[in-house]
């Protein structure tokens, strides 16, 4: 018995990942992109989406830290951007604060457009506008693992990506 509740098996999430691609190569007509996600979450989607890209395109991540509502970042993006158009590619955006924080950071390193690519949207739980040009999948509230998306560092490594189940997790223990 499978304990997952799969909402998008690979095969599906591959299709769309190369539609995603050829809207990207129609959008930016072969001109040199560089791709930028965060780590550890849009990992697998940045590297099938990149390969899905057939314009000229180099890649870098970023990784940041939250403290309630204060973010910082703990590593930056090594490619220069100064110029060239960046896509930031997320594999959900949910109330948008994240995003909306690196966009702010990238924006001053002057790059010639920059635009948002998301494998999962949650349009009723954002906060903030975005300049979200392309979407794979609109979800609701659902809570989903897989395809790098975690639940305390679980089932990242899944081919799919599925609804999170909490009762399959053990909660903290309870002192007696």
């Amino acid at each position: 018995m499978n304990p997952y509740t799969v909402i998008f098996d690979g095969e599906t999430l591959q299709r769309r990942i190369g539609e995603l691609g050829k809207e990207i190569d129609a959008r930016y007509h072969a001109e040199p992109l560089v791709l930028v996600s965060m780590l550890k979450g849009s990992l697998y989607f940045l590297a099938d989406l990149s390969r899905a890209i057939a314009a000229k395109s180099e890649y870098d991540m970023v990784a940041v830290s939250s403290e309630g509502t204060r973010m910082r970042l703990t590593r930056d993006i090594t490619v220069d951007v100064r110029n060239k158009h960046v896509l930031v590619v997320e594999e959900i955006v949910r109330t948008g604060l994240t995003t909306n924080f690196l966009l702010q950071h990238l924006e001053a390193k002057q790059p010639k457009s920059m635009a948002v690519c998301a494998l999962l949207h949650n349009p009723r739980q954002q906060l903030i506008e975005l300049p979200l040009t392309h979407v794979g999948f609109v979800i609701d509230e659902t809570r989903v693992i897989g395809y790098g998306m975690d639940y305390r560092e679980q089932d990242r490594t899944l081919p799919f990506i599925a609804k999170l189940e909490k009762d399959r997790y053990r909660t903290e223990r309870q002192r007696p």
